[in-house]
């Protein structure tokens, strides 16, 4: 008994009781500017395809395999990077970090040239349940 009080006690001071999880405070703000079938790829699980059935991918480990082959079309409609579990190295970022530094001018050639900006976005640690905050940004494929 004496462990559930006193993790209660201690978890009840380092987490905000009564707010959404963070995994639905990120779906959310992907789903105000992606709409649902349009190929999204991300750092995270498929929470935004739970909450809003946005369909994501995770990110392959290089940019450069963004990059069209054959002269075919390239699918991915959107990309959507947080920096959600940052520290965790299932979800570290390696070279994409770079577009959440300056998503305005990625250092990236392809994606600079094909992809805009549609959100820069940040949650605030009190908004949400795990009392973490989170930085995002949403890129879309320009229409040549």
């Amino acid at each position: 008994m004496g462990h559930i009080y006193l993790d209660y006690r201690f978890r009840h001071t380092q987490l905000n009781y009564g707010r959404p999880p963070l995994t639905k405070v990120i779906s959310d703000e992907f789903f105000r500017f992606i709409p649902p079938g349009q190929l999204t790829l991300t750092n995270l699980d498929s929470w935004a395809a739970w909450y809003h059935g946005l369909t994501t991918m995770w990110f392959p480990l290089s940019t450069s395999y963004l990059e069209p082959k054959n002269n075919k079309p390239q699918n991915v409609r959107f990309i959507a990077l947080t920096t959600y579990k940052e520290q965790d190295g299932d979800f570290d970022l390696g070279e994409w970090k770079e577009i959440l530094v300056n998503p305005q001018n990625p250092p990236f050639e392809y994606i600079a040239k094909n992809y805009e900006l549609v959100s820069q976005f940040t949650i605030q640690s009190e908004q949400v349940f795990e009392n973490y905050p989170v930085s995002g940004v949403i890129l879309k494929l320009r229409q040549h």
